[in-house]
């Protein structure tokens, strides 16, 4: 197994064309780990920036804006046991807790009045088998939601061919 490919590599295999992916190492949303003196031509990408290259551009296919995709970059992770699920949330953003008199009993949450930012994001990776509960939760108004098992599933069999 190959612990690297290269740009030309990666954009055949996800279907990239390179000067796309270019211009988002231009823009800093994707940032390679290894670039050799041949510069962007000469960039290395190890599986994980695959999977997050594969993410981002999914989550721009979703119609999610470039930079709230790149933020959502740092999220990523997997787990060992269950497929893992990268959730962007709107909704709620806090709460607004009430003053009490000095010395008398904190506000309860239901007490508390929600706040609530349009365009605000929350970024989370979840469990599969928990999706469904996250999703009921009501302080989120909408969601976008991509499978990173899928995206991984994608991206193995770039990395499956033996170095001779």
């Amino acid at each position: 197994m190959v612990n690297t490919i290269s740009t030309r590599e990666l954009c055949k295999g996800l279907s990239i064309s390179k000067s796309r992916l270019d211009q988002w190492v231009a823009r800093d949303l994707i940032t390679p780990k290894m670039e050799t003196s041949a510069g962007p031509t000469g960039r290395q990408w190890d599986k994980s920036e695959a999977i997050k290259v594969a993410a981002f551009d999914r989550l721009l296919e979703a119609g999610v804006n470039a930079a709230r995709a790149k933020v959502a970059l740092q999220f990523i992770h997997g787990f060992h046991d269950e497929a893992a699920i990268l959730v962007m949330s709107t909704g709620m953003v806090g709460r607004i807790i009430p003053s009490t008199p000095i010395g008398s009993p904190a506000s309860k949450d239901e007490d508390c009045n929600k706040v609530h930012m349009p365009g605000n994001f929350k970024f989370e990776v979840v469990r599969a088998s928990r999706i469904s509960e996250y999703l009921a939760n009501p302080d989120f108004y909408a969601s976008v939601v991509v499978n990173l098992n899928n995206i991984e599933a994608r991206v193995n069999p770039l990395f499956e061919y033996v170095e001779e």
